[in-house]
């Protein structure tokens, strides 16, 4: 299995989007931490099965199931390092500078 490293950059996304999640329905953040969990786990046993978002620079990408976001990450040697959790509705310009920071 792979490590998955976050950083606090993405930390911070996740919290903000599950906070808007939970201002919509009450409840509705556990379910998409859940999901998140989940995509997070198939992450770590597979992640060069997901298709790449720029091959020049490894970065792939993985939908997440019944949320419309999308986890860039690239994968090292023992780590898959999540870079940005993007809702899947942005345009590729906004994706292409949100991975550059």
């Amino acid at each position: 299995m792979y490590k998955i490293a976050i950083t606090s950059k993405v930390e911070n996304e996740i919290d903000k989007i599950g906070k808007w999640y939970d201002s919509k329905i009450l409840g509705l953040s556990f379910r998409f931490y859940n999901t998140l969990d989940l995509s997070f786990y198939k992450l770590s046993k597979i992640p060069k099965s997901y298709s790449f978002y720029d091959t020049k620079l490894q970065i792939r990408k993985h939908k997440l199931s019944r949320f419309p976001y999308i986890i860039y990450y690239w994968v090292d040697v023992n780590t898959v390092n999540i870079i940005a959790i993007i809702h899947a509705h942005r345009s590729n310009r906004f994706v292409r500078r949100s991975l550059r920071k």
